[in-house]
């Protein structure tokens, strides 16, 4: 079955991240959530080992960010593995095994999640106190 010019290789790949209902959109159509899931839908269509995620919350709500952080918890359910860099380390708590913080190319700490934000350093670097 092709719909509008696209396969069913698309058609799944644009539902799985949650753009079924803008297959046909042109990207200037859609809001910035949905423009990072045609950035993932893109990437997972290569079939990566990793992909890497670079500020993926940026310039998003606080409901975009629950839903993308929802996307990625399911698709590393299903075996995606990915880096995520990022200046918003309370978007990372759900997605995350491990952080590492790097402050003016410094790195100043690296561990599990709970540990890194009870760090001082990474509290002065990245929460100001």
């Amino acid at each position: 079955m092709r719909t509008r010019g696209h396969g069913e290789l698309e058609i799944e790949l644009a539902e799985s991240v949650g753009l079924g209902k803008h297959i046909s959109s042109y990207p200037y159509e859609l809001t910035m959530g949905d423009l990072r899931r045609l950035e993932l839908a893109k990437l997972l269509a290569i079939k990566p080992k990793i992909g890497l995620l670079d500020e993926i919350f940026a310039g998003l709500s606080l409901k975009e960010i629950n839903e993308i952080s929802d996307l990625l918890r399911k698709k590393r359910g299903g075996g995606f593995d990915f880096i995520i860099v990022s200046h918003d380390l309370r978007a990372l708590a759900p997605l995350v095994d491990r952080v590492v913080v790097i402050h003016f190319g410094e790195l100043i700490a690296e561990g599990p999640y709970e540990e890194i934000i009870s760090n001082e350093k990474v509290k002065e670097a990245y929460f100001g106190y």
